[in-house]
């Protein structure tokens, strides 16, 4: 598992503790979910094919979008804690 989401539906409803894993094929959404013998069963989930693909797009998407950002502000924090003065020596800044 490389994320968790919480996807809110028409402002009305919440699914909590949807999975964004990593697969052999790539990354995937999985759905809430217990155990029921030797199985999993889905708490929720989406009915239709096209339903489940759009929300599997828009939690990938999302899921992305946070991991691209959180990779930005890690190399721009990192920038400023590392800079060098003015003959060239490199000075930490532990903010």
């Amino acid at each position: 598992m490389v994320g968790l989401a919480n996807i809110v539906l028409n402002d009305s409803f919440a699914v909590g503790n949807v999975s964004v894993v990593q697969g052999r094929n790539g990354i995937f959404v999985a759905m809430p979910s217990y155990k029921a013998g030797n199985k999993y069963k889905d708490v929720c989930f989406p009915i239709t094919k096209e339903f489940r693909e759009k929300v599997n797009n828009a939690v990938i998407k999302t899921y992305q979008q946070a991991k691209e950002q959180a990779l930005q502000e890690g190399q721009e924090r990192a920038m400023k804690q590392l800079q060098t003065d003015d003959r060239g020596f490199m000075k930490y800044n532990g903010e």
